[in-house]
């Protein structure tokens, strides 16, 4: 494409780029819609009034994506909880693995934990009725998984699976939202599963 028709310089380009992988990174990657109205506010301020109302042409997001294949990418977002989201991050990571490091060394009595005492346990959670929140969204090229957050208030069901440091594990347990045990929920359940 030639340059010099783009509506973009090769700088504002890079800024789009830039910011559309920091915010993918963030959980809240743009769709295309949303990649629209921010390429639009770039040339409304630079072009003003010789800027087409309606904005970039209608294609324009995919054709830009695609020109820039080598660093950016549509995912289908998988639905991430605001709570989880906004608890990841550097200090809140280092903290954690400082606390774990000193109780391994340390312990509580002052003696090291053995390897046959540590345990790790890790958490899933899903929505039961399937794919719902899942939603395209544009990100940085080359991640497995791109993360979107969505508002707590759809119920998750949550699975524990949990493993020792010398390779034995527990059974995994299921997690659901409600009052009362059914026991039917026991029923049918090859993980063995609590």
């Amino acid at each position: 494409m030639n340059a010099s028709k783009s509506w973009l310089t090769k700088q504002e380009a890079d800024e789009v780029i830039k910011f559309t992988v920091e915010i993918a990174a963030w959980g809240h990657g743009l769709d295309h819609r949303r990649l629209k109205e921010h390429v639009d506010e770039i040339c409304r301020a630079r072009y003003g009034s010789t800027f087409p109302k309606e904005g970039v042409g209608r294609r324009w997001t995919a054709r830009f994506i695609e020109r820039h294949s080598d660093q950016l990418h549509v995912y289908m977002a998988r639905p991430l909880d605001n709570v989880r989201g906004q608890a990841v991050n550097p200090e809140t990571n280092e903290g954690w693995y400082d606390i774990v490091e000193d109780i391994q060394l340390r312990g509580d009595d002052g003696k090291a934990v053995a390897p046959e005492c540590t345990w790790a346990m890790d958490e899933s959670g899903f929505q039961g009725n399937g794919g719902e929140g899942w939603a395209r969204i544009i990100g940085g090229k080359g991640k497995k998984v791109q993360y979107q957050q969505q508002a707590g208030t759809r119920e998750n069901i949550t699975v524990l699976v949990t493993i020792g440091a010398n390779g034995s594990a527990l059974a995994p347990a299921a997690l659901y939202a409600g009052k009362g045990y059914l026991v039917k929920w026991k029923q049918d359940n090859p993980a063995n599963a609590m």
